[in-house]
């Protein structure tokens, strides 16, 4: 009975939605790309590197050799990687914004009560 509710995503709190939203909307946005563009050209390359601009300022100029010599493998790194970091940081986001919203939010509710 707990495996359906937590698939059902009752268990889950905030900051775990947050992240799986997150990463959610990038594999979206990288879907649309491949899709649209099929992965040539310059267009291609430039949404890529506007999508993926928080894991290029990660890593940097480093790939392993393996990602370079492979336009197959750069694109597994990218979709698993890259998702990833984007689930960081949507849970990373909720907990400097929504966090304190939400401690404010129950301060006023519960000044309302008394």
């Amino acid at each position: 009975m707990e495996d359906r509710e937590f698939l059902r995503g009752k268990n889950l709190k905030y900051w775990q939605k947050i992240g799986i939203i997150f990463g959610g909307v990038h594999l979206a946005l990288l879907a649309f790309l491949l899709l649209t563009t099929g992965g040539k050209g310059e267009g291609a390359v430039l949404l890529a590197i506007l999508l993926e601009w928080p894991l290029i300022l990660l890593t940097g100029d480093y790939l392993p050799p393996i990602f370079k010599s492979s336009t197959f493998f750069a694109g597994i790194y990218l979709i698993i990687v890259g998702t990833l970091l984007y689930a960081v940081i949507g849970m990373a986001l909720s907990f400097i914004i929504i966090k304190p919203v939400m401690f404010l939010i129950n301060i006023t509710r519960s000044k309302g009560d008394g």
